[in-house]
């Protein structure tokens, strides 16, 4: 093969590797991310004997549920190889919501699928939305939508006490994917407190 026959090769798949990470440049190894938002505020007096299971959320046909997603054009969307969750990130949103309404003591007990209390109440969740918008590289942005359903299983026929959906967004404070992370972890934040509200504001019948 010639000189310049190989050289053409590395530059085609240094770029091939470039266009997948839209973020950032070419990447060596890969890189996990785990959210971990954190309730701030004063904690609630449990209202009534509720026992909560919120059950792993799902998401939206499109996303990958684990690399990162970054909208690049008006229908051009890309999953990065090399910047992810380390774990499924439906089962990690439900983890901190899980943990989030936990704490804020509203409920009697906040517990997982498979747990041997009885629940009187079963959270469930789809992820929507959840991308980098790179577009504007001067104002990039993270989109996160998450729609909840509240199931009262207390009654011989379960029925939805509400279902509600949420979109927030945050501002990227530069091109990469942890700072893409920080601003997911930012969304969160945001919708965690608006589900605590919608629950603690009569959503459910003590």
């Amino acid at each position: 093969m010639k000189k310049n026959t190989i050289i053409t090769l590395v530059l085609l798949s240094t770029l091939f590797v470039a266009g997948c990470n839209p973020s950032g440049g070419p990447a060596d190894k890969r890189r996990y991310f785990l959210l971990d938002v954190q309730r701030d505020g004063q904690t609630l007096k449990p209202q009534g004997d509720v026992v909560l299971m919120v059950r792993p959320f799902s998401l939206a046909p499109g996303y990958h549920k684990n690399e990162l997603t970054y909208r690049t054009g008006v229908f051009q969307y890309e999953s990065d190889y090399y910047n992810l969750f380390i774990t499924d990130i439906g089962q990690q949103v439900a983890g901190q919501t899980r943990g989030w309404l936990s704490h804020s003591g509203y409920f009697t007990h906040v517990v997982h699928p498979g747990s041997t209390m009885n629940a009187t109440h079963i959270l469930e969740g789809n992820i929507t939305r959840l991308y980098g918008d790179f577009r504007d590289k001067k104002n990039p942005e993270a989109f996160m939508e998450i729609t909840f359903y509240l199931v009262d299983i207390t009654k011989r026929k379960p029925s939805i006490n509400f279902s509600v959906s949420f979109e927030v967004k945050a501002p990227i404070t530069e091109l990469s994917g942890e700072s893409l992370v920080e601003a997911y972890q930012n969304c969160l934040q945001q919708i965690l407190g608006k589900l605590e509200n919608r629950l603690v504001n009569g959503t459910i019948a003590m």
